[in-house]
């Protein structure tokens, strides 16, 4: 009796760890159509932009662009590549290049953008009548412009003033010594103040820096940089 019984234990057994088996692979074995968790963020130092069609575009581009200037004025000339910590940080998917009076951003898809003009500086807006109705603020256009496009939330102090030691950066006035300056920043409304204070010896005859604002929406997004007209 009991050797009969063996054969149906066995494949009781048997299917028994098959009815397991299955509940353990469709409980704990990847589901289907699942993403791995590495292909969700892909990791800059593993999966770096490429830039390589973005710079063949550039080359020709500057090329171009320094033969068309050196025509006109005859004076000599190149771009340099602004590099910074803050333009990592806040413009990942640009290469800013500079010459004696343009500034362009190159972009990864290489997309070519002017944002500045640093030899003109920042211009006020002319509102007449007379020879001197100008509007209380220096403003540049393209630059805003481009600015408002990167989505940049400025919703407290610290982002507001890295967003002007930025700007700074890509106009080449940064260089502030750390000890001697002190940056500030205060919100009223919807615009960002930042002051740039000498905190250094009193007896030092110093030129002071402008007066920056930052303008945001109501999500507090960038809409435009401008600076107050000169202090006296």
């Amino acid at each position: 009796m009991r050797n009969k019984n063996i054969p149906i234990l066995i494949a009781v057994a048997i299917l028994a760890l098959v009815v397991l088996y299955g509940y353990v692979k469709k409980d704990f074995g990847p589901p289907k159509n699942s993403i791995p968790a590495n292909d969700l963020q892909p990791s800059s130092k593993t999966n770096p932009l490429d830039w390589k069609e973005a710079e063949e575009k550039w080359r020709v581009f500057a090329e171009q662009h320094i033969e068309k200037m050196r025509q006109l004025d005859r004076e000599p000339r190149k771009f340099v590549e602004v590099k910074s910590e803050l333009i990592s940080k806040y413009l990942p998917n640009f290469r800013i290049y500079t010459e004696k009076y343009f500034t362009f951003a190159l972009r990864v898809d290489g997309d070519i953008i002017e944002i500045a003009k640093p030899a003109l500086g920042w211009q006020a807006k002319w509102v007449g009548p007379g020879e001197e109705d100008y509007e209380s603020y220096y403003r540049s256009p393209e630059y805003s412009d481009f600015m408002s496009k990167q989505r940049i939330q400025v919703a407290d102090s610290q982002t507001a003033i890295e967003v002007i030691k930025l700007t700074e950066d890509i106009y080449n006035r940064s260089g502030y010594e750390p000890s001697w300056w002190e940056y500030t920043a205060s919100k009223s409304r919807n615009i960002w103040t930042i002051r740039i204070e000498w905190v250094g010896p009193s007896t030092y005859s110093i030129i002071l820096p402008p007066v920056w604002e930052i303008v945001v929406d109501e999500q507090s997004n960038l809409k435009e940089i401008r600076q107050q007209r000169e202090r006296f």
